[in-house]
C-alpha cells in the first residue's frame, strides 16, 4: 500500500508554465510578397542568355537581321540575330512585349514550320531560336538540281499552308525565300525564320538581299501580310528558272527599279502560262491587287495538268 507522501506525489499540481508571447495577427502568414519576387528572378526554360548562344555559321541575311546555324545549351539551333532597332520606335516596356510575343510563337504548331524554342532580349541584341532541323535549304537543292512536278507541287503547297497557317494566327513571315524554305531529311517541307507582326515597325531594314522583298518596304509605306505575297512570287520564279531573281544587279538599283519603277524579273518564254500568271498577281505594287495566301492554296491545289 502507498504511504501518504507517494500518492501526494501522484496529485501534485503541474509545473508552472510560461505562456506563449502574443502574436501579431497574421504574422505566421506566408510573406507572399517576398515569394512573387522570388518567382519574378526563376527564368522560363525558354528565355535564353547572351552567354548562352553560340553563332557559329551564317546562313543568310534578310529583311529583317542575320541568320546562323548555332548552339544553345549545347543543342543545334537555328538562330536569327535582329538588326538594330532604333530605340525612338521601341515602347518602354519593349523586352516585356517582345519575350511575350516569343513565347506566343512558341506556340505555334504546324506540320510545315520549325517551331521556335527560345528567345533572348539583351540590352544590346534580340535574338530569336528555332529548332534545328537536318536537311538543306530549297535553295542549295536548286544549285545543282531541277524539280520534277511532284515534287514542284509538294514544295509550293507546303510553302503555301504554312504561311497561310502563320497569316491566320495574324503573324507575317517576313523573310520568304528559298534559303529559309527546309527540306527535310524525311522529304518534309518546313519553313524557318519567320517572325513577328506586332514589332516590325520597330526593326531596321536591311537591304542586303532585296531581290525578294516588296516595294512598299523601300518607301517606308505601312505593310502587311501581303509583302509574302510578293516575295511568293520571287520564290516561284527562282524555282522555275534557277535564278535569283534580278542576279547580277546591285541592290541600291534593285531597290531603285523595284521601289520606283515597279520592275520586275523578265520572265522566261518557257515558264508555263499559268506560272507566269501567278507571278504576274504577286508581283502588283498595289499590295491590296495581290492575291491572299488562301487563294494561292485554291489555285495550287488544282490537277497537276492545269497547274504545269
Amino acid at each position: 500500500m502507498s504511504s501518504p507522501s507517494s500518492r501526494s506525489s501522484l496529485y501534485s499540481a503541474p509545473a508552472t508554465q510560461t505562456p506563449a508571447p502574443s502574436q501579431e495577427p497574421g504574422s505566421n502568414l506566408l510573406d507572399l510578397d517576398s515569394i512573387l519576387d522570388e518567382l519574378k528572378e526563376i527564368r522560363p526554360p525558354w528565355d535564353a542568355q547572351e552567354s548562352e548562344i553560340e553563332l557559329i555559321s551564317a546562313y543568310g541575311s534578310g529583311t529583317f537581321g542575320k541568320s546562323h546555324k548555332g548552339k544553345w545549351r549545347q543543342r543545334e539551333v537555328f538562330i536569327k540575330k535582329l538588326i538594330a532597332i532604333d530605340p525612338q520606335f521601341l515602347p518602354e516596356d519593349f523586352p516585356k512585349q517582345f519575350k511575350e510575343e516569343c513565347e506566343r510563337l512558341m506556340r505555334f504548331k504546324h506540320f510545315n514550320l520549325v517551331p521556335v524554342v527560345g528567345s533572348c532580349c539583351s540590352p544590346t541584341d534580340k535574338y530569336i531560336i528555332w529548332d534545328f532541323t537536318p536537311g538543306k535549304s530549297l535553295k542549295e537543292h536548286l544549285i545543282r538540281n531541277t524539280l520534277s512536278t511532284p515534287d514542284f507541287l509538294h514544295i509550293v503547297r507546303s510553302i503555301i499552308n504554312g504561311v497561310l497557317y502563320l497569316h491566320q494566327e495574324n503573324v507575317i513571315h517576313g523573310d520568304l525565300k528559298t534559303s529559309n524554305v527546309l527540306m527535310c531529311s524525311n522529304g518534309d517541307i518546313k519553313l524557318v525564320d519567320y517572325s513577328f507582326l506586332d514589332f516590325k515597325d520597330a526593326l531596321s531594314i536591311d537591304e542586303s538581299e532585296p531581290q525578294y522583298m516588296a516595294p512598299e518596304l523601300f518607301s517606308g509605306e505601312s505593310y502587311r501580310e501581303k509583302i509574302d505575297v510578293y516575295s511568293f512570287g520571287m520564290l516561284i520564279y527562282e524555282i522555275t528558272t534557277g535564278r535569283v531573281p534580278f542576279a547580277g544587279v546591285p541592290p541600291k538599283t534593285i531597290v531603285n527599279i523595284v521601289g520606283s519603277q515597279n520592275q520586275h524579273p523578265e520572265m522566261f518564254p518557257t515558264t508555263p502560262v499559268f506560272l507566269r500568271q501567278i507571278m504576274i498577281m504577286c508581283w502588283f505594287h498595289d499590295p491590296l491587287q495581290r492575291p491572299a495566301f488562301s487563294y494561292l492554296q485554291d489555285l495550287f491545289n488544282q490537277e497537276p495538268d492545269k497547274i504545269l
